[in-house]
């Protein structure tokens, strides 16, 4: 078999490097793999988990495999920072330099979720709290205490994120239908990583609930396994009355 060959069958048989381990070993084989599929680094040959384009196509696939890289590109600070780029969760496997807030800054730039895994030495940062607040306010949500109460930075996260500052409101909720009907389902999702596990949790089983698909990406990815939970026994059910509204919208 040829490379040009094994590079087209590689994209259409996802247990071909299973089936033709002489592959294994092959750089670009092994990338088109990873990208298409996803590939754990712990299966690829040993010169390749040291391949830094391998590695890095493989933390961007999925996070987890940061774990399995090697203590010197773990320590290198330029590959670290390449890493976080592309998928910004790799930070909860470089926990040594989660106090590094070049890092952290750009971790929070792939995705504002990853301040989770920052020091609460930055956690207590307001520039970094601002930063991971641009996206679903997630930044106030992991914020140290001292900054859940700094009226100051509150008004200054409003600015880019103009549900924040409302979201304790909902503890006072009871119903599905009282949160849409006082706040409406656009700042449901807004506010969405800030809400009390039991409101997700009422919102993702109430009957009448049906998210958009990019809800549904937050919601399979939920930080409570409860919430992940419901929302993948129900996707499959959304997407179906999704497709069902679209077309009878279309008629």
């Amino acid at each position: 078999m040829t490379k040009e060959e094994a590079l087209e069958k590689v994209k259409e048989d996802k247990d071909f490097l299973e089936k033709y381990q002489e592959w294994n070993n092959d750089k670009d084989v092994v990338i088109v793999k990873i990208r298409e599929y996803g590939l754990g680094l712990q299966y690829v040959s040993k010169t390749l988990q040291n391949d830094k384009d391998v590695i890095l196509a493989a933390i961007e696939n999925n996070a987890e495999n940061a774990f399995y890289i090697f203590d010197k590109l773990k320590n290198d600070k330029q590959f670290v920072l390449l890493a976080v780029k592309v998928n910004g969760l790799a930070l909860e496997y470089m926990q040594h330099f989660n106090n590094d807030k070049e890092i952290v800054l750009e971790a929070i730039k792939q995705y504002s979720g990853s301040i989770e895994f920052a020091s609460m030495n930055l956690r207590n940062d307001k520039e970094v709290v601002l930063a991971a607040s641009r996206e679903y306010g997630l930044g106030l949500f992991f914020a140290s205490a001292d900054l859940k109460k700094d009226k100051e930075l509150i008004l200054e996260i409003a600015k880019v994120n103009k549900y924040t500052c409302k979201y304790s409101l909902l503890k006072g909720y009871q119903t599905f239908e009282e949160i849409v009907e006082k706040e409406g389902e656009e700042f449901l999702f807004s506010c969405w990583n800030n809400l009390s596990v039991e409101v997700r949790l009422m919102v993702a089983n109430h009957p009448k609930f049906i998210p958009t698909k990019e809800q549904i990406e937050i919601g399979i990815k939920d930080r409570n396994s409860e919430t992940r939970q419901v929302y993948q026994l129900r996707q499959d059910e959304w997407l179906a009355k999704i497709e069902e509204n679209k077309l009878r919208n279309s008629v």
